[in-house]
């Protein structure tokens, strides 16, 4: 757990606090908003499961302006493929 901290309190935008948040990372107040910089869509391979439930995914990754780093899911629920997803995406992006 000391490991995770520490890199947790490393991280831009987070500072540490011994009282409010008992030591864990609190995010810092800033004047302007975070902006994302990039979308990046992560398609999966569907399995066998997958494929007969009809399900694949795909994942997406998204940095922003501050060096922060998250990853989400993206779907077009209720099919389709995480292909066809990732497309859109990329298409998006492009322009």
């Amino acid at each position: 757990m000391d490991s995770i901290m520490r890199k947790i309190n490393q991280e831009p935008g987070f500072k540490r606090s011994s009282t409010l948040y008992n030591g864990l990372a609190q995010p810092l107040r800033r004047d302007h908003a975070m902006k994302i910089t990039d979308v990046k869509p992560i398609p999966t391979q569907p399995t066998e499961y997958s494929r007969r439930a009809n399900r694949t995914w795909t994942f997406v990754q998204i940095d922003t302006d501050e060096g922060i780093t998250g990853y989400g899911e993206a779907t077009n629920y209720p099919g389709g493929g995480s292909l066809v997803v990732a497309s859109t995406i990329n298409q998006v992006r492009e322009t």
